[in-house]
Parts: C-alpha cells; structure tokens; sequence
C-alpha cells in the first residue's frame, strides 16, 4: 500500500489506514499493531501510507466524523489525488512524505494531495473500547481485582479499604482518590463514579517464590526503551501493616574485570550486595585462554622424478649391409655306450651312479662321493678278483 507519486503527472492512490481525531483534527494515518516479539504497540509495518489529515479544527472535524460515521480507531479506504508541484522528476517510492491539501501547506517536496471525499469508506469497526469525546460526558465503567500475593496486613486488603483511594465521598478517602483525577485531568469529560465500579477480592494468589530473595532471568539492557535488566527483590522484613524489600536491577551477568571503570564506580551491577573491589569479579584475574594446539604442518608433496632424456635417434640404416654369417655347423652327436648285458659266463657289469660311463672316466661329482673312495676303492679290487671283464679304465680322484 503506497501513496507516494511516481511521476509528476495526477494519479490516485488509495490506502487502507486508521483515523484518529479529537476536537482539533482528523488524522488518517497507518494501523497500530502488537510486535509478537516483545509485545509493544508499533505502527503495522506492511503499511507505508503516510499520515494524512482530513480535517482541521473543531467544527471541521465533527462535520467529518458525521458525515462519514466514523469514530477513532475505524479502519477506512480512501483515494488522493497526487500531484508533484514543483518538480518533474520521479520520487523514489517507498519513502514518507507529510501529506497536504493546500498549497499553504505544500511540503518541501511539492506534493499535493486532494481527498476524494466520495471514496471514504469503512472497511472495520474498531472492535475494542475506546474513549471518544463527542460532546456529552464519558462514563467510566470498570472492574477492579484485589489480589493478595503474600498475605500481609496492607491498607487495601479489602474492598472498603480500597475504596479510599477510588471516590471522593468513601469514608477516610484521599485526596488524590482516582474520581478527582478524572475530574481534574479530563477537564470534566470523563467521570470515575462509585455506580460505575466493581471492586472483587481480595483473591489469595500464591506465587511470590518461598524464599527471600527473587531474582528475575537476565535481559540485556536495553537504553531506547530503559527496559531490560533482571530484577533482583529481596524481603529484607515483614511487618504487620508493610514489608520492607530491596530492589536491585541486574545491568550485567558480573561486576567487571579488574581495572575495569565498571569496578572502579563501586556499584552493583550483577546485584550480589558486593560493591566494587568487594566482589571478586573485580579481584581475581580471569585464567588466561589455552592456546590453541598448533596447527599441523602441511605434507611436503613428493618430488617428482626429472623425466629421463629421449633416446637419442637412431642412424639411418647403411645403404650396403653385408648378408649374416651362416651359423657355425653343429658337433657331431656322440655314439650312445651299449646297454649294459649279461656276459655268456654270467658275470655282471655294475653300473656305477656318478661315473661318466660314455668317456671312461671316474668324475667326482660331489665332495661326499671323495670320501667314500676307499670303498669304491675295495669294490674294484674285488672286481679284480673276480676277473670282471671291461672293456673300459676305470679311474678315481
């Protein structure tokens, strides 16, 4: 929703806004609405509509109200003629801009805006209690509770009690009861009369903690709105008609640090009834940090190997080239020995393991075979003996 021009040529504009008025002017301006977050009435937002008077003066602005039927807090549509006076260049949009109807009151941006009086409609009743003024006095009606958090014996424990500080003609009143206030502050517009008052109670609510003390959580303080900050309430004593407690508002979770010009103020501000260098925020040095554990070294990558020269080229081959030699002819194969045979008066050849039977003679084929010469010694002899003939020498290491 947007009022602002765009050009400097006349255009409408239409917003959905509040209207408020009393006996000076009819302001039209954007809907009040309750921040979820923390609860406080703040205007809406989504609304950029700037504010709008509709009337001036007292005569002017019952007209409005009676032509249209509206009342404060009403939620109505409207459209404006916009026209850029004094210059032809755009205006960012987006922006707030105090809205005129007059060239007296022509703003420092040249805007001019005219009410198409014809479009006002009511888009909602406000639904909640209002106190409007439209010229005949406002009676007050209201419902008073008398809660009892801790039982003591204070002046208005009960309704007739309470009544002193309500109404002018209760018995014992004060003077500055809450009829007289009305009276006096609203210029007798508005009224605060016993008929009109309910008082209920008093109604026993348990809730103040067991213990002494209560100490509220802890909400940073906050300078714009001088809210924040847990409450610390200890009951210092009880007595029959009041209590005496102390009241400390917490402005940090600790005193300081040592030196600090929070230490050196002597106050309070974590609300532990120790001032200053009394509390040991402000005496004992805060352990130094651990040092971070030291980062590793980073790897040392492989060193690559060089790559290897190319091999060098090679020679064209030569235009004449001998043919290859024939090979060599190979040995002739030695004759295979006979086999072995009987001999016609049966005596035997023995063949021996580990002589060269095909040459004749005795090789020593392994040093074990040196050492059972004299054996091989005594067989011989033996064959001697027996007159074995062959027909090869047998020889030995």
């Amino acid at each position: 929703m947007s009022a602002v021009p765009e050009r400097s040529l006349l255009q409408d504009t239409s917003a959905d806004a509040q209207l408020h008025g009393n006996l000076d002017f009819a302001m039209l301006s954007c809907p009040n609405v309750r921040d979820p977050k923390d609860g406080f009435i703040k205007p809406d937002p989504n609304c950029d509509f700037p504010p709008r008077r509709l009337a001036r003066g007292s005569a002017d602005v019952d007209a409005f109200m009676n032509e249209f039927q509206v009342q404060s807090g009403d939620l109505i549509a409207a459209t404006f003629d916009i026209r850029n006076q004094s210059s032809s260049t755009t205006v960012a949009s987006g922006g707030r801009h105090l809205l005129v109807g007059d060239a007296a009151d022509e703003g420092a941006d040249g805007l001019n805006f005219a009410l198409r009086r014809e479009s006002i409609r009511v888009v909602t009743r406000a639904d909640r209690s209002k106190e409007v003024y439209t010229g005949t006095t406002i009676e007050l009606r209201t419902v008073v509770y008398l809660l009892d958090l801790c039982g003591w014996l204070v002046p208005w424990r009960s309704p007739e009690e309470f009544s002193k500080f309500l109404f002018r003609n209760a018995p014992g009143s004060f003077p500055g009861n809450l009829e007289n206030y009305y009276q006096t502050c609203s210029y007798g517009k508005t009224t605060f009369r016993p008929e009109n008052v309910v008082i209920v109670g008093p109604i026993q609510v348990d809730s103040f903690p067991n213990r002494n003390v209560f100490t509220a959580p802890f909400i940073p303080y906050d300078a714009r709105t001088n809210m924040g900050g847990g409450l610390r309430i200890k009951v210092v004593s009880v007595g029959g008609m009041s209590a005496t407690v102390e009241v400390c508002r917490m402005y940090a979770r600790t005193e300081g640090t040592p030196d600090s010009p929070e230490c050196q103020a002597n106050l309070d501000r974590d609300c532990d009834e120790l001032y200053g260098y009394s509390d040991p925020d402000c005496t004992t040095v805060a352990p130094a940090p651990t040092p971070a554990s030291p980062r590793p070294l980073p790897r040392i990558p492989p060193m690559q190997r060089s790559p290897s020269p190319p091999p060098p080229p090679r020679s064209p081959p030569s235009l004449s080239r001998r043919p290859p030699p024939s090979p060599a002819p190979k040995p002739p194969k030695r004759p295979r020995p006979p086999p072995m045979t009987t001999a016609a008066n049966d005596d035997y050849t023995f063949p021996i393991d580990g002589f060269d039977m095909s040459s004749g003679v005795v090789g020593c084929r392994k040093c074990l075979f040196c050492a059972v010469m004299p054996v091989l010694f005594a067989i011989l002899q033996l064959l001697n003996h027996l007159n074995v003939s062959s027909s090869r020498t047998l020889r030995y290491c």
